[in-house]
């Protein structure tokens, strides 16, 4: 994997992301027949290693194939030669992602083992099934600043710093808005969730999830900001933010989880996401734009409010509705129905910037015009 990478790398680097994810879902199908394959061969645990392994392999050998028929590789008598200022510079750039990595290893993947030694296998088990949603819905909003990358990071070469703020603040407001409706979405949503997943056997309070829903909008703000930074090459002191986070999130942690239980941890979470990580990232932002920070950590974040003032209180009334059906299934459906209906209308019309809207509108299809008319508010029908 780590010697065919560098395929993958180039197709991103050339905003060719929806072949990435075809390889990707290959990869995941390919995976997954080698998975029952070996399973039925009697391989026992050593078939998750051989699964792997050759759906990586194959995956691989596909991206260079690719980026050999894009003409992605340079051409012959351009390669270059090695070079020692180069391979330092690089050197030192991948050191400081490495201990941001480290540092989001310690806040995002050390529940568990605090969970465990602390709650028991019990809990740990309710952390996981419950936060299955939490993980896949995050996933999606982070998604949006990742694929940016390759775009912003042109405008960053290139010298374009009004296009750059323009479309930076286009994908703060997106994001943060997303991740708006997404988490009151999840936290409206999870718990008949878990209920059907764990057959009823587990128990998850709904507090968990209002906790995980504020953490779920934080985290995207900050990760929107953080990544931006990392694409500057300017890391600068944010190569130590995350790892002083994940190691003041794990002393809380230890300290408040077995008093307080999951909402305890969750809420470290929220605390030290907020104080560390988010506070630098809206302070690196508004020093790299030469913005004030009130702009940046409220300005920019009022069209998420807005979807969050208005999502709320249809959200509280639905879950309030939903408690009296039996079914967990059916509280579901409703839930859901009804959530992500008035969630998405909300979310396009108050969550989305002016200037986002009219190029939506450039860009759709003719026969989604008059729907996303209706939609914002800002357009005549």
């Amino acid at each position: 994997g780590f010697i065919l990478r560098i395929s993958s790398h180039l197709l991103y680097a050339h905003q060719r992301l929806e072949v990435t994810g075809y390889i990707q879902m290959g990869s995941l199908l390919l995976s997954f027949a080698l998975l029952w394959f070996f399973f039925h061969a009697k391989q026992g645990v050593f078939s998750l290693a051989w699964a792997n392994l050759l759906a990586s392999l194959v995956g691989g050998l596909v991206s260079m194939v690719v980026c050999w028929r894009l003409r992605l590789f340079p051409p012959a008598g351009a390669w270059g030669r090695p070079s020692r200022q180069y391979f330092f510079a690089l050197f030192d750039y991948g050191k400081d992602l490495f201990l941001v990595a480290v540092g989001a290893q310690l806040i995002t993947a050390s529940q568990t083992l605090i969970i465990t030694r602390l709650l028991g296998l019990q809990a740990a088990a309710a952390w996981s099934v419950g936060t299955r949603a939490f993980t896949a819905v995050s996933q999606a909003v982070w998604r949006i600043s990742d694929v940016s990358g390759p775009g912003l990071s042109e405008m960053i070469t290139r010298g374009e710093d009004v296009l750059l703020r323009k479309r930076y603040k286009a994908l703060v407001i997106l994001t943060a808005s997303l991740s708006g409706f997404g988490a009151v979405a999840f936290a409206l949503c999870n718990s008949p969730l878990v209920t059907i997943l764990s057959h009823g056997k587990l128990f998850w309070s709904p507090l968990n999830d209002i906790l995980l829903g504020t953490w779920m909008v934080v985290s995207a703000v900050q990760h929107c900001h953080n990544v931006f930074v990392l694409l500057t090459k300017k890391i600068g002191f944010m190569r130590y933010v995350f790892f002083v986070e994940g190691l003041v999130f794990v002393t809380a942690a230890l300290f408040v989880a077995r008093r307080g239980g999951l909402p305890a941890m969750i809420l470290c979470s929220i605390v030290c996401s907020t104080v560390f990580s988010g506070a630098y990232g809206i302070w690196r932002i508004s020093r790299y734009f030469s913005l004030p920070i009130r702009e940046v950590a409220l300005t920019w974040l009022a069209p998420m409010t807005r979807v969050l003032l208005l999502f709320t209180p249809v959200a509280v009334a639905t879950w309030w509705a939903s408690q009296h059906l039996e079914h967990p299934m059916s509280r579901l459906a409703l839930n859901a129905s009804i959530g992500g209906s008035v969630g998405l209308f909300l979310f396009l019309r108050y969550g989305l910037s002016l200037e986002l809207q009219t190029e939506l509108l450039q860009r759709a299809p003719k026969a989604l015009n008059p729907v996303l008319r209706r939609l914002f508010m800002s357009f005549p029908k």
